[in-house]
C-alpha cells in the first residue's frame, strides 16, 4: 500500500475536546508488524487519562476487541524552522499517544480514544486496516500526477478490473509548499479535490478503488481527483 504521509504531524482545527493527528483519518492504513504495534495519537484539551479501544476483525476474519492506555503531555512544539512552513492552527495543549498491539495485514478496525469527560472527549475513526505503509518523498519526480501521465487511463481501468483494490493513498503538500520545522506540526494537502462525497473533510485516506471512479477533473472547481493527483511515482 503507498501513501504520501507526513509521520507526526497533527490535525487542523481542535473543536472537539479530543482528536486524532490530521494523518490518521478513517480508511487509514497502520503499518503491519508482528512484534510493534502501530501507535496512534492526537491533541487533547486537558490532561486527562485517555484510553483507546479497538474493535473490529483482523485479516482472518477474527474478531478483535481490546483497550490500552495512552500517555499525555504538555505539547511543546510549535517552533517552525523554515518561514514557509505553515504554522499550527489553534489545537489543544496536550498531546496523547497509544501503542496497539502488534497485527498482520488486512482486517477492518474502528479506533476510539476517550477521556471520559462528555461526548466532545470521544474521537473515532472507522474502517482503519494493516498493511505496508511506503513514506514516498521527492520534487519533480513525485510530484507528477497520474492524470499527467500516459498509462492514466489504464491504470484507472486495472483498478476498476479489481486490480491494487487494496491500496489506499493519503497526499500531503506538493511543489508549492515547504514543511521544515523541529517539531511536530499539522499536516494538509494541496489543491485536494477531497472525498468522493460532497463537501467532505479533503484531509483523509482515500481507497483507490473509490477514488479512481470519480471523474479525474472536477468541471466546476477545476480540480484533480485525489486519484488523478496521486504520484505517478
Amino acid at each position: 500500500m503507498m501513501v504520501v504521509l507526513a509521520l507526526m504531524l497533527f490535525a487542523e482545527g481542535c473543536a472537539a475536546d479530543l482528536v486524532f493527528s490530521a494523518g490518521l483519518t478513517s480508511d487509514a492504513v497502520l503499518q503491519r508488524s508482528k512484534t510493534a504495534g502501530a501507535k496512534v495519537y492526537g491533541f487533547a484539551e486537558t490532561s486527562a487519562p485517555v484510553t483507546v479501544t479497538v474493535k473490529g476483525s483482523d485479516g482472518a476474519g477474527a474478531a478483535v476487541s481490546y483497550t490500552v492506555p495512552a500517555a499525555v503531555s504538555a505539547w511543546t512544539g510549535g517552533t517552525d524552522v523554515h518561514p514557509d512552513t505553515p504554522p499550527p492552527p489553534p489545537h489543544g495543549a496536550f498531546v496523547w499517544k497509544a501503542a496497539l498491539k502488534p497485527a498482520d495485514a488486512g482486517g477492518a478496525l474502528t479506533i476510539t480514544a476517550s477521556n471520559g469527560t462528555s461526548s466532545n472527549g470521544t474521537a473515532a475513526i472507522e474502517r482503519v486496516t494493516h498493511g505496508d505503509v511506503w513514506f514516498c518523498s521527492g520534487q519533480s519526480n513525485m510530484a507528477l500526477e497520474t492524470y499527467y501521465t500516459f498509462s492514466a487511463d489504464t491504470l484507472k481501468a486495472e483498478v476498476a478490473a479489481g486490480k491494487f483494490k487494496h491500496l489506499r493513498h493519503f497526499m500531503n503538500g506538493g511543489m508549492g509548499t515547504h514543511f521544515e520545522a523541529t517539531t511536530p506540526q499539522w499536516v494538509t494537502t494541496q489543491n485536494a479535490a477531497g472525498t468522493e462525497a460532497p463537501n467532505a473533510d479533503p484531509f483523509v485516506w482515500h481507497s483507490v478503488v473509490e477514488s479512481a471512479a470519480v471523474p479525474s477533473m472536477d468541471n466546476a472547481t477545476k480540480k484533480h481527483s485525489p486519484f488523478a493527483q496521486f504520484a505517478a511515482t
